[in-house]
């Protein structure tokens, strides 16, 4: 698990790069953050240490994230995934009530169909709301109205 806390804080790094804050200050701005965090997991648990819009039911921040997110699509998909598991674990350990994570989910989902065209020509499914796909002889459904051109 330690091993993909460092790129999470790699991308946090390189979104706050792009904001123009010097280094030592994107440092003292991550570092508390990721240190309150872990204490909390130390104190609590994991699930106990889950904060956030998640954990609050906040809607209109996770859409404001994800609209943020735009133009790092990367970036975007690793939100969008490990929201998905902390929403999962937050209606499992009984955080949020299946309502509230319906329609946190019904947000991470919006627009959230990625596709990658290979060199190739063909054209791979990347992600969608529940599942990463890769490889050739995928088969999957597109609404009659979305129209890929090149």
């Amino acid at each position: 698990a330690s091993n993909l806390l460092v790129p999470l804080l790699h991308h946090a790094d390189l979104l706050l790069r792009r904001t123009g804050i010097p280094q030592d200050d994107k440092l003292g701005a991550l570092l508390p953050l990721v240190q309150g965090t872990l204490q909390n997991v130390k104190n609590f648990d994991a699930a106990g240490a889950l904060t956030g819009p998640l954990a609050r039911g906040d809607e209109l921040s996770i859409k404001l994230h994800i609209e943020a997110l735009s133009e790092f699509p990367g970036t975007q998909r690793i939100y969008r995934e490990m929201s998905f598991a902390a929403l999962q674990m937050a209606l499992t350990e009984k955080i949020i009530d299946r309502g509230t994570h319906d329609r946190l989910r019904a947000q991470l989902e919006k627009n959230d169909l990625l596709f990658e065209v290979h060199s190739k020509g063909d054209i791979g499914l990347l992600a969608s709301p529940d599942r990463l796909f890769s490889g050739p002889g995928i088969q999957f459904l597109l609404p009659e109205d979305l129209h890929i051109r090149f």
